[in-house]
């Protein structure tokens, strides 16, 4: 080989790609591909209210349901 140096940084870069793209897939894989790990997790659900000033805020569920004044009329 003229230039081992070539090899040596193409290896490594190499290397490099394969992990940081098995890191991602893991994340993805966990994070969003999985079920969650309760029961019923496709009725879950979560609120937000979005403010005409553009400010939002989550609402707990405790919150919703034990005051009347949270609740928007419709």
């Amino acid at each position: 080989m003229e230039n081992p140096g070539f090899a040596v940084v193409a290896v490594l870069v190499l290397a490099l790609g394969i992990g940081a793209n098995s890191a991602i897939y893991t994340v993805v894989n966990s994070v969003l591909l999985l079920p969650l790990p309760c029961r019923d997790s496709e009725r879950l659900v979560r609120l937000h209210r979005q403010f005409k000033s553009g400010v939002g805020e989550a609402v707990s569920a405790t919150k919703s349901l034990y005051s009347s004044a949270s609740l928007p009329l419709l």
